[in-house]
């Protein structure tokens, strides 16, 4: 099942993001095509990847919220992260 948010795909747990990290934990009990949905707050950090360390959202629907929390979406930001070198940005990728 595809589900769209203002027209946009949602983030779930596992998903990817554009800077090569995938999405982390998300709402145990909201699922999506079997996937809980990621939201900003405690279920809104990535995994990290390579030698860049977690990070978390700080983009969201403002209108459709799970447990009060906004809803990720395709293409919504999260905040930079580092190797200890570089730093850069990654929006939510995720797949139907």
């Amino acid at each position: 099942m595809v589900v769209r948010v203002n027209g946009r795909l949602v983030q779930r747990q596992g998903m990817p993001i554009t800077c090569g990290d995938f999405h982390g934990i998300g709402v145990p009990k909201v699922r999506v095509s079997g996937l809980p949905v990621a939201t900003l707050g405690a279920f809104g950090f990535t995994t990290g990847h390579q030698a860049f360390k977690p990070t978390f959202a700080v983009q969201a629907s403002t209108d459709v919220k799970v447990l009060g929390a906004g809803v990720i979406r395709e293409r919504d930001a999260y905040a930079p992260h580092s190797d200890g070198t570089t730093n850069h940005v990654g929006k939510a990728n995720p797949t139907p």
